[in-house]
């Protein structure tokens, strides 16, 4: 199976807060999730987490979010979510071979 087809178990973190402090609301979340699940069908919604930085100001709260499929479809949705949500970066981890049984 080619890296073009195999799938995988990704974690993205959607934003909550814009970088100016902004609170997103359930509409800009709906038009991400729209847009997603016409990509790749679903995704999991896991607990919101906090993260930290040296820089005071950089404060972030994200939900993080599973999703199985494949490179080339995570690095459309984190191009989506990256300026969907006005970031300067968005994290995206592969976690591991996805196995659909």
């Amino acid at each position: 199976m080619s890296q073009q087809t195999a799938t995988y178990e990704w974690t993205i973190y959607v934003p909550t807060i814009s970088s100016r402090g902004r609170r997103f609301t359930a509409a800009d979340h709906a038009r991400w999730e729209k847009q997603v699940l016409e990509i790749t069908g679903g995704m999991t919604f896991h607990d919101k987490v906090k993260g930290l930085h040296l820089d005071p100001d950089n404060k972030e709260e994200s939900i993080d979010v599973s999703i199985v499929c494949t490179t080339a479809q995570i690095r459309q949705i984190a191009k989506f979510t990256k300026k969907h949500y006005q970031q300067q970066a968005v994290l995206v981890i592969r976690d591991n071979p996805a196995f659909i049984l």
